[in-house]
């Protein structure tokens, strides 16, 4: 009886929300994205270790190729340069200058040269590059080369590596997440936020002249272990999640090394296990494996649009029906001119894509309409496909 009463229900006059897009090329879990050349190219790679360079503009595959023995864990760009990371322990430099890697004739293409790390954990490299022509400008942090608890940089062009085992006696377990960059113009001082097995974020000070560093502080919110963070673009917050519900914003004061000021958002389910902060810090997004029960035993696996300022819930993007690990923002290009404030109640007229979960909140972290047109959200599944959203 009360299934008949559960199949005659009247559907809800709220439209679901729908991706703009789906890309479909690959053929197992998308494990990272990556949009480069000003919005116009998007990077995707699998766990099969190939990447594919789309045209945003025909949303088509330029290239194809497989990059690694095993799945593609990082990709990252800078000047003409490829940068790639896979399960099989290698870092690959490729040479992408006028786009030689999509006109190439040869098959397979081969990297410049490659570094030999630790991908044990399945902990992405971080990346910081100065706008400069000094190779050492052009650093990477990945786990240590022994020991996974550990964190090495590397001078990538070079090949060298400048600091060995950040960390390696912190006894927190795995390196899980890693977020190199520079918060002064102070030559060889670098900052590298950590996410550990353990639950625990902590912040390293490193100085590379003298191959020294210190711990500026721990913080342990997360009862399971921290799986991704990410700091904002500007420098004043981070935000870190793991298998549990929580999503933990550190605030940080004038001072990166003094301990921040901590707030924190549960959701309903356990299990986040990526976070993506976008380039004008004022949104951010995560995915994992937690789910919304759509019809009796069908679930959607989220993806999730929070506010940076106040956490607040955005919209809830609900399309792939197996887990979502790999996010990515377009870049915002024009972010001076993002003040005005708008409510999501505007927004969700605006962008029907979207499904807005308090149209109530008043959000002065949402972009206006003289930023660039289309302010897009990738997202990649275990379903081997990339949904595409135009958000705030």
């Amino acid at each position: 009886m009360s299934l008949a009463s559960s199949s005659n229900r009247k559907p809800s006059s709220k439209a679901a929300p729908t991706p703009e897009y789906i890309f479909r090329g690959h053929t197992d879990q998308i494990s990272v994205l990556k949009f480069y050349q000003n919005n116009k190219r998007l990077l995707s790679g699998d766990a099969e270790g190939n990447i594919i360079i789309w045209d945003m503009k025909i949303r088509r595959p330029l290239l194809k190729f497989k990059a690694h023995h095993e799945g593609i864990l990082n990709i990252s760009t800078w000047k003409d340069f490829l940068i790639s990371q896979g399960r099989d322990n290698k870092i690959h430099v490729w040479n992408n200058e006028s786009d030689v890697l999509i006109n190439a004739a040869s098959d397979p293409l081969k990297p410049m040269f490659s570094l030999t790390v630790n991908s044990l954990n399945f902990c992405q490299f971080s990346i910081f590059a100065q706008e400069s022509e000094n190779a050492k400008d052009l650093l990477i942090a990945v786990p240590n080369l022994t020991n996974s608890a550990g964190i090495d940089i590397w001078d990538l062009l070079n090949q060298q590596r400048l600091i060995d085992g950040v960390g390696i006696d912190e006894n927190s377990g795995y390196c899980m997440s890693i977020r190199l960059f520079n918060k002064s113009d102070t030559e060889n001082q670098y900052y590298i936020l950590a996410a550990y097995e353990n639950g625990n974020v902590v912040l390293w000070k490193i100085d590379c002249s003298s191959i020294y560093w210190t711990k500026c502080w721990t913080i342990k919110e997360h009862s399971e272990s921290a799986l991704s963070v990410d700091i904002s673009r500007d420098k004043t917050f981070a935000i870190s999640v793991s298998g549990d519900n929580k999503i933990i914003k550190y605030e940080f004061s004038e001072s990166i090394e003094d301990p921040p000021i901590i707030s924190q958002m549960k959701i309903k389910t356990p299990g986040i296990s990526y976070v993506c902060i976008r380039s004008d810090s004022k949104i951010f997004a995560t995915a994992g494996w937690d789910a919304r029960r759509v019809f009796f035993d069908e679930y959607n696996k989220n993806v999730r649009v929070f506010s940076a300022k106040n956490l607040k819930p955005l919209a809830i993007l609900s399309y792939h029906n197996e887990s979502v690990h790999a996010l990515a923002f377009a870049e915002l290009l024009n972010l001076e001119s993002d003040r005005n404030v708008k409510d999501t109640s505007k927004l969700a007229n605006k962008d029907q894509n979207l499904e807005v979960c308090d149209s109530n909140n008043n959000l002065e972290d949402i972009a206006n309409e003289q930023q660039p047109k289309h302010h897009y959200l990738v997202a990649g599944g275990k379903d081997s496909r990339i949904s595409l959203w135009e958000i705030y």
